[in-house]
Order: C-alpha cells, then sequence, then structure tokens
C-alpha cells in the first residue's frame, strides 16, 4: 500500500492488513469500540449500549478482571472466543457487534493474544456494517441480499477515516516535542478524551501552536474535519497513550 492509498481508501480490512504488527491491542479495540458507537442508535438497550461502555472502559484499563465479568455476566454477554468464532458465522449481527465489542476489549486482562484482537477489530467493523444495513432494510431479507454491497461499502467506507484517526499516517510518523506538552496544552488533550469532546479539536491546535508547535499534520488533523474518536493519535500522542 502507497500513501495515497493509505489516505483514499476505503476498506477498513485492508487498512488493517496494512498496519499488521503495528497496531497495538488497544486501538484495535478502540477501534472496533468505534465503529459499534457508529450505530449507538440501533443499540437501542441498556444491555447493548452498557456492553460496548464497559468495552471501552475496559481497552483503557479502568475496569480489573472480576469487575468486567462480573457485568458481562449481569448483560449475558461472555467473553468467548468460540461462541464469538460462531456468531460470525450466522446472521445474529446485533449480538455478533456486541459480543465482538465487549470480548475485543477484555485483551487488556490478557485473555487474547494478539492476532485475535486483530481478527476480532477486523470482523467487527463488518459485523456493524451488516447491522446498519439489515436495519435500513426493516429485516427484508430478499431486498437485503440483493442490494447489500454498496450499503455495507458505504459503512465501510465512514469506518476507514475513523481508522485513520486512531492510527497515524504509517508513512509519516510522528514525534512530539516536550516542549509543547505544557498544562494547556495536557488539560485540553485530557479533557477532549475524558469528556468525548472531540468537536473542540480545533482548541487543542490552538493550545499546541501557542506551545510552540509547528508540525502541520498534528495540526491540520485537529483542525480537520474528523471523525475523531477516543484513540485519535494526536490525543493519544499527547498524553502517552499507546
Amino acid at each position: 500500500m502507497t500513501e495515497a492509498e493509505w489516505l483514499a481508501s476505503t476498506d477498513p480490512e485492508v487498512m488493517l492488513e496494512f498496519l499488521g504488527g503495528e497496531a497495538s491491542d488497544r486501538k484495535l479495540r478502540l477501534f472496533a469500540i468505534a465503529c459499534c458507537r457508529r450505530v449507538w442508535h440501533l443499540l437501542n438497550d441498556e444491555q447493548g449500549q452498557r456492553a460496548v461502555e464497559v468495552g471501552e472502559q475496559c481497552a483503557d484499563g479502568l475496569l480489573t478482571v472480576s469487575e468486567a465479568y462480573a457485568i458481562a455476566e449481569r448483560l449475558d454477554v461472555f467473553f468467548n472466543y468460540d461462541l464469538v468464532e460462531r456468531l460470525a458465522q450466522e446472521s445474529g449481527v446485533y449480538w455478533e457487534a456486541i459480543s465482538l465489542a465487549l470480548f475485543s476489549a477484555g485483551l487488556t486482562t490478557g485473555w487474547l493474544n494478539f492476532d485475535q484482537t486483530f481478527k476480532i477489530a477486523r470482523n467487527v467493523a463488518g459485523a456493524v456494517a451488516c447491522q446498519a444495513v439489515a436495519h435500513d432494510f426493516g429485516g427484508d431479507d430478499d431486498a437485503y441480499q440483493k442490494a447489500a454491497g454498496p450499503f455495507i461499502s458505504a459503512e465501510y467506507a465512514a469506518q476507514s477515516p475513523i481508522l485513520r484517526d486512531i492510527f497515524t499516517n504509517p508513512f509519516r510518523p510522528v514525534a512530539v516535542d516536550p516542549d509543547w506538552l505544557t498544562p494547556i496544552v495536557l488539560e485540553s488533550a485530557r479533557t477532549l478524551y475524558e469528556d468525548r469532546a472531540f468537536d473542540r479539536m480545533s482548541e487543542l491546535a490552538d493550545a499546541l501552536e501557542t506551545a510552540g508547535c509547528n508540525n502541520a499534520d498534528i495540526l491540520d488533523h485537529c483542525r480537520g474535519p474528523g471523525p475523531h474518536v477516543r484513540g485519535c493519535w494526536v490525543v493519544d500522542l499527547i498524553l502517552g497513550k499507546e
């Protein structure tokens, strides 16, 4: 893959394959979760939405093994790799997406190896795409089969910029100058991350510029159209998250 292909790609599976071992476990989990958050309106019950929230907490190491498992048990969602594999082959895309999102986040506890996490992050992108399409067709299987392809491609196209937000351009590695990490910059990044206030990314760019940052890749990303999600490479770079 060339840099131009990376920047133009509308297929997150191809992009993930290209990243390979350069993709950290945490970022893979956050990508899977961000895909689920794109169809948040379809997860219209406490069980589904809470499962995604738990997955996000696990990805950031905010829950212990026992805490995560207790919540999963109450939600009737279990960390069962064989079950997830089977669901991936069946039509229950709603619970496939939810189970994958929660389960993939559980890697923080060391239950999965990198290859399994990578596969789950890739599969959940497809699962969410299928769920969004199935919802649009209201259960009409015949119509779904005839027209699903373009709709799934459109969802993949929407997921690709999310992946580019989480993983920095692999052709342009960026380092942060410690002099840029002023109290204002750090507080801005923390607020964006903790409050999910990514509509204020331009404020972070302003703070960085005031601190002396002149890196066009960083500033342009902050001021660009997004989307920006938890795991955004600029925010992670500032906060020292991998």
